[in-house]
C-alpha cells in the first residue's frame, strides 16, 4: 500500500463513499489483496448503490497501477436478469471514461476522492441506461460490443463498399499447435486437414480472411481451402442494435438483418448451394454511421418458399469481428475528417494520392525515408530510378539495413515497401536517370510528379532541363541535404512551369548563379569550401550528414508533395530549414550570408525571389 501513501484506511473508504447520495447505508466489504474475475487488485470494495430507484450491488477495484488505470467499478453478478445497457461490458465492468483523455491527479491524499469520483461517475452511467437516455451510444460503439459477443471470431476483411452488395471468398485459417508430435501432423491426409480448415469454428484457434480479390486471402492468411461468402449493405430505417453481450448470438438476430435486405439483393451475394456462409453486413444505421459485422454460418442457410435467404434455428452461428484491411480503413488513422461529417464512410477524407503515378529518382538516404514517407500518405504506384547497390558503410543513413547489403537500392526498397504496405505497385529500376530516359523506359508526362532524391545538382539540372525540354506536364521536387547538420533544402516546380518556350520560365536552375562560376545561391555553406570525404579512392568520395538530417529532408519533399497533390500549393517555391551547424563548425567550415541572415528555423521563397533581392513568400 505504499503507493497510497501508508496504510490503507477502511473507515476513510467508507466516509468517502457513504457520503455519495448514491450509495446506500449498508456495510461496505474492503479486502484487501483480493482478486476479482481473474484481475487482481490492491483493494476490492463492495457495496450496494442507487441507480435510477433501483439498487445495484458493485464490486469496486483498486489496481496497483490505479495512477494510471483508475479504479474499476463493477455490477456485481451482472447476468440477464439486469439490463443490458451501454458502457457496461460482459463481464459487468463500467466504461467510466477514455482514459487516455483523463489526467489522473498522482497525489495520495486525492486517493479516496477519486474513489469516490469514480462511483459516481459509475452511477450516472447505469442510470442513463436504465432511463435509455444514452441509447446512441450502443451505436457508435457497436463494435465494441460485438467483439465480446461469446464465441466471436476475428476476421481480416479486404473489401471494397464501392461497389456495392457482392461475392466474396474467405478461408478458415488454423493457429499451429506448438507442441505434439510433428511426425505425426505431418502424415496427417490431406483430406483431414481440409476438413478441419473448413468446418473447425473454434474461436480460439481460428481465424478469417475475406476479400473478393483471391490474392488478397493469402497476403493476410495461409494458403487453406478457398470458401464462399457474402457481402450485403443493410439500410436501417430505424436503429439496429447491437444484441445482448451475456448470450450466444441467436439466428433470429441474423434473420432481422437479412430480412432488411431486398430478395434480388440477397441472390446476386448469396448461393443456393452453400449453407455454410460468411455474412458481412454494413448496416447504415439512421444516424449514417456505417456499422460492419459478420457472422459465420454452418450448416444453416436456406431459402424459403418466397426465394429468401434466413438462417435456420437449429443453425450452428459465430459472431465475426471484422477488422478492416482494406487501403482506404488502414488510412483513416492518417487523414482527418471533415467536422460536419457523422458519417464513418464519408468521414475518411479523400487521398490526395489516390490514382496518381510518381517518379522518385534517387533512392538512397533521403530517397529511402521520402519513399517510406511517401507510401504511408497515400501513394501506391511509384516507379523508382536508383543504379546503385546497397553498401555497409551507408547502414547507417539508409532506411534499409543489414538484409538488403549487396542488392539493388531500387529493388531492395520496393521489397521493402510492397512487403510493409498493402496495396502497392512500386516499379523499380536499377539504372540511372538518364539512361532510363533515354530507353524510353518511362515518359516524364505519365507521372503527376516527378521527384529527385540524387543529391547531386548536376543529375538535377538534368532531370530539370529534360523536364522543360519536353514540357512535361508533371510537377517537380528537388531535395537535397547540405553537409553535415547545417540543414537541408526543398524546391517544388509545377508544371505549368514546363511548359511553353519562354527560357525566363522559373524552375530548379533559377537557383543558380554563374559569375564565371557556377554556384548555388540557395547554399547555407561559404563558397569555395569543400566538403565531399572519400575514404576508399575517387569513386567512394560521399558528402557527410547523418540520418537526422535526412527524415528532416525528407519531411520537406513530403510536405510539399502532399499540398501539390491536394492542390493547396501551385507557385514554384523553395523551402530552407536550418539545422544547428554545430558539427559543422566544429570541423572549421564557414556558413554562407543566407545562413547567418535566415532567422526562421524554416524559411519558403518564391523561386523567382531566391536571388539576393531575397523576396520572402
Amino acid at each position: 500500500m505504499a503507493n497510497l501513501g501508508g496504510a490503507f484506511d477502511v473507515a476513510k473508504v467508507k466516509e468517502e463513499l457513504l457520503n455519495l447520495p448514491v450509495v446506500e447505508v449498508l456495510d461496505v466489504i474492503c479486502t484487501k489483496g483480493a482478486d476479482y474475475l481473474d484481475t487482481s487488485y490492491i483493494v476490492t470494495i463492495e457495496g450496494f448503490v442507487t441507480a435510477c430507484h433501483t439498487s445495484v450491488p458493485v464490486i469496486i477495484g483498486v489496481p496497483e497501477d490505479w495512477r494510471t488505470k483508475l479504479i474499476d467499478v463493477f455490477v456485481k453478478d451482472y447476468g440477464e436478469s439486469f439490463p443490458f445497457i451501454p458502457h457496461v461490458d460482459a463481464k459487468g465492468k463500467i466504461c467510466l471514461c477514455n482514459i487516455d483523455n483523463t489526467l489522473v491527479n498522482p497525489d495520495p491524499a486525492c486517493f479516496y476522492e477519486m474513489i469516490a469520483a469514480c462511483v459516481n461517475r459509475g452511477v450516472e452511467i447505469l442510470t442513463e441506461g436504465i432511463v435509455g437516455n444514452n441509447e446512441d451510444d450502443f451505436i457508435s460503439e457497436f463494435d465494441s460490443y460485438w467483439a465480446q459477443l461469446p464465441g466471436v471470431i476475428k476476421a481480416k476483411v479486404d473489401i471494397s463498399t464501392d461497389v456495392g452488395i457482392h461475392k466474396i471468398s474467405f478461408t478458415v485459417n488454423q493457429v499451429s499447435k506448438e507442441s505434439g508430435n510433428r511426425k505425426q501432423r505431418r502424415n496427417k491426409s490431406k483430406t483431414r486437414q481440409r476438413s478441419v480448415r473448413k468446418n473447425s469454428m473454434d474461436s480460439n484457434r481460428c481465424w478469417i480472411v475475406a476479400s473478393e480479390h483471391p490474392s488478397a486471402l493469402y497476403e493476410w492468411g495461409r494458403r487453406v481451402a478457398v470458401q464462399n461468402g457474402a457481402y450485403l449493405r443493410v439500410e436501417a430505417g430505424e436503429a439496429v442494435l447491437p444484441p445482448d453481450i451475456r448470450t450466444n448470438l441467436k439466428p433470429s438476430y441474423v434473420n432481422s438483418l437479412l430480412d432488411r435486405v431486398a430478395t434480388d439483393q440477397q441472390a446476386l451475394a448469396l448461393n443456393k448451394s452453400c449453407r455454410s456462409p460468411l455474412i458481412l453486413f454494413d448496416i447504415v444505421e439512421p444516424n449514417d454511421q456505417v456499422v460492419s459485422v459478420g457472422v459465420l454460418v454452418k450448416n444453416g442457410l436456406y431459402i424459403d418458399q418466397e426465394d429468401r435467404y434466413h438462417v435456420s434455428n437449429m443453425a450452428e452461428i459465430k459472431p465475426v469481428y471484422i477488422e478492416k484491411m482494406d487501403r482506404r480503413s488502414l488510412m483513416s488513422r492518417t487523414q482527418f475528417s471533415h467536422p460536419n461529417s457523422q458519417s464513418r464512410m464519408s468521414s475518411t477524407a479523400e487521398n490526395p494520392f489516390e490514382g496518381k503515378k510518381y517518379l522518385l529518382v534517387g533512392c538512397g538516404s533521403v530517397g529511402g525515408y521520402i519513399a517510406s514517407m511517401m507510401v504511408k500518405s497515400g501513394c501506391d504506384h511509384i516507379y523508382i530510378v536508383d543504379p546503385e547497390l546497397l553498401s555497409a558503410e551507408n547502414i547507417f543513413r539508409h532506411v534499409l539495413g543489414k538484409s538488403s547489403l549487396g542488392k539493388s537500392k531500387s529493388q531492395a526498397m520496393k521489397d521493402h515497401l510492397e512487403s510493409n504496405v498493402p496495396g502497392l505497385e512500386v516499379v523499380s529500376m536499377d539504372t540511372t536517370f538518364e539512361k532510363a530516359l533515354r530507353a524510353r523506359r518511362f515518359n516524364l508526362s505519365s507521372f503527376d510528379c516527378v521527384v529527385s532524391a540524387v543529391g547531386n545538382p548536376n543529375v538535377n539540372r538534368l532531370i530539370d532541363d529534360s523536364l522543360r525540354e519536353c514540357h512535361a506536364e508533371s510537377d517537380a521536387i528537388f531535395v537535397w541535404n547540405e553537409p553535415l547538420d547545417i540543414g537541408c533544402h526543398a524546391t517544388f516546380v509545377p508544371r505549368e512551369n514546363y511548359q511553353g518556350t519562354s527560357t525566363e520560365r522559373v524552375t530548379y536552375r533559377t537557383i543558380f548563379g554563374d559569375d564565371g562560376e557556377v554556384y548555388d545561391v540557395s547554399s547555407y555553406c561559404k563558397r569555395g569550401q569543400t566538403f565531399t570525404r572519400n575514404e576508399s579512392g575517387c569513386v567512394g568520395a560521399f558528402v557527410p550528414y547523418s540520418a537526422d538530417v535526412s527524415v528532416k529532408s525528407s519531411l520537406l519533399a513530403t510536405d510539399l508533395l502532399k499540398k501539390s497533390a491536394s492542390g493547396r500549393l501551385r507557385d514554384p517555391v523553395i523551402v530552407s530549414e536550418k539545422g544547428e551547424g554545430y558539427y559543422f563548425r566544429l570541423q572549421g567550415y564557414q556558413m554562407s550570408d543566407v545562413y547567418i541572415k535566415q532567422r526562421e528555423l524554416r524559411k519558403t521563397l518564391r523561386l523567382e525571389n531566391v536571388l539576393p533581392n531575397d523576396g520572402k513568400i
